[in-house]
């Protein structure tokens, strides 16, 4: 996963860390989800040849999750 965290660095994504091998990525502070999931899916696309789903969720919509999840 080192190499999916030096991409989000080359975009601008600071203190990246991955979660596992799982390809999920944990950045604190998205300005706007929508642009940085076109952006990485480009990268991604650029660097490894291969188009894959980029799902981006806001600190809102996890904590959603979440307190469902414990229901």
């Amino acid at each position: 996963m080192e190499d999916l965290r030096a991409l989000c660095g080359d975009l601008g994504l600071r203190n990246v860390e991955t979660y596992v091998q799982s390809g999920n990525i944990l950045q604190s502070s998205l300005k706007n989800p929508t642009m940085i999931a076109k952006r990485i899916g480009a990268k991604i696309i650029e660097s490894f040849g291969f188009e894959v789903p980029v799902i981006v969720r806001t600190s809102k919509e996890m904590r959603n999750v979440i307190s469902k999840n414990r229901s």
